[in-house]
């Protein structure tokens, strides 16, 4: 999950200098969905289906 929370933090924070591109973290994050898709909650499923990445991180926080 670290390496989804680090994805979504470029997606709505933007990059770093030397760290992935946006480009680079929205496949990270496609990829990530689309190889643990059976293993993830429901609910972070959904949010990341739907690209609702807000709610993706804030639910990552709390849990």
């Amino acid at each position: 999950m670290e390496e989804l929370l680090e994805c979504l933090g470029i997606v709505l924070h933007g990059p770093q200098r030397d760290g992935p591109t946006l480009r680079e973290a929205l496949l990270k994050i496609d990829r990530i969905l689309l190889d643990a898709k059976e293993g993830l909650n429901p609910r972070l499923r959904h949010f990341l289906e739907k690209r609702s990445y807000t709610k993706a991180w804030e639910w990552l926080q709390e849990e």
